[in-house]
């Protein structure tokens, strides 16, 4: 989940990391430009990434309302 403190990117695109790690193998940093874009408070913006070789490419941003979900209580 990536969460930035910013409503509007207006003409600049903004970048990314995406980290991916699969068991004792090495990381792998894949840098990322999401596109320029208007977040609307209310809705949750799902990307989906299609990862390659050397590089992830966007496949598809899709919005849906955003949905308060109850959830059970944490013992602690």
């Amino acid at each position: 989940a990536i969460v930035y403190p910013i409503a509007t990117f207006g003409e600049n695109e903004i970048d990314v990391e995406i980290t991916l790690k699969e068991g004792s193998e090495a990381d792998v940093v894949f840098p990322v430009t999401l596109p320029a874009n208007t977040w609307l408070a209310g809705n949750n913006y799902i990307y989906t990434f299609s990862a390659g070789r050397n590089k992830l490419t966007i496949m598809e941003v899709a919005v849906e309302a955003w949905a308060d979900e109850e959830q059970a209580e944490i013992p602690l």
